[in-house]
């Protein structure tokens, strides 16, 4: 009884311990990542101004593609890759230990892999901006508006301009989004640590936190497939997982 009962409380010991230092991975690199993509969102703006202003063309015949061009993807990559890459590192070394592992390499195809699948959620956050910038457009073509007040705004008919609408539609989303990219990774890198080294099953570790709802305290401690795998519930959910072993 007494032997049963120290394996189990070594084992909430090691997943509480564990899914802290894996928190602490995310947080670290989150708050790290967020005045960068501040940085980010303002040049955007004034790079689609710049794009409106520059063309000869009217507008109405620049496309929401156009002012939020592929180029802002590359860019929004090139600011958030370093840290994308170093959660899947320190996440998937972490995840190592439980199994006696090495841990992964940049070099690794599992890594390239999870790095390519970051990439295609990143292209996710302009086009929540382009669907913005398309709205903005029709409602201009609508009221009639010319180049300078589709840039700057017309206040007095409660019209915001392109500036404040590619600004505004992630204002203060910076944590959200480097908060959601960072587990997202840490998720990834885990299980694929895990997945290779044969673990079939895992055990969720949710809820309780300042960012936990009640789906996520519902969840704690469920065992689910590892092929399944586990979502976030929700922008900076705070959910990990260890292996379940033996």
């Amino acid at each position: 009884m007494l032997t049963t009962f120290m394996a189990v409380s070594t084992k909430r010991f090691t997943a509480a311990v564990f899914a802290a230092r894996m928190r602490h991975i995310r947080d670290r690199l989150a708050r790290r990542m967020m005045p960068e993509l501040d940085i980010f969102f303002v040049g955007q703006a004034a790079r689609a101004v710049t794009r409106l202003t520059g063309e000869k063309a009217y507008f109405k015949q620049m496309p929401p593609g156009e002012l939020i061009s592929p180029e802002e993807d590359a860019l929004l990559w090139k600011t958030l890759a370093p840290f994308i890459e170093q959660a899947i590192l320190d996440s998937g070394a972490l995840a190592a230990t439980l199994i006696g592992g090495q841990g992964p390499t940049l070099a690794d195809p599992r890594v390239l892999s999870q790095i390519a699948q970051a990439g295609t959620r990143i292209r996710r956050i302009n086009e929540a901006t382009r669907q913005a910038v398309r709205e903005m457009l029709t409602v201009a073509h609508e009221r009639g508006y010319n180049t300078y007040q589709v840039a700057r705004g017309v206040p007095a008919e409660g019209f915001r301009g392109l500036r404040e609408v590619v600004e505004e539609t992630y204002l203060n989303r910076s944590e959200a989004i480097a908060r959601t990219e960072m587990a997202e990774a840490s998720l990834e890198a885990a299980h694929s640590e895990w997945k290779d080294a044969g673990v079939g099953e895992l055990e969720i570790i949710d809820g309780g936190g300042a960012t936990s709802c009640d789906e996520c305290d519902a969840r704690n401690g469920e065992i689910v497939s590892i092929s399944e795998g586990v979502e976030l519930l929700h922008p900076n959910c705070s959910v990990t997982t260890i292996p379940v072993l033996g």
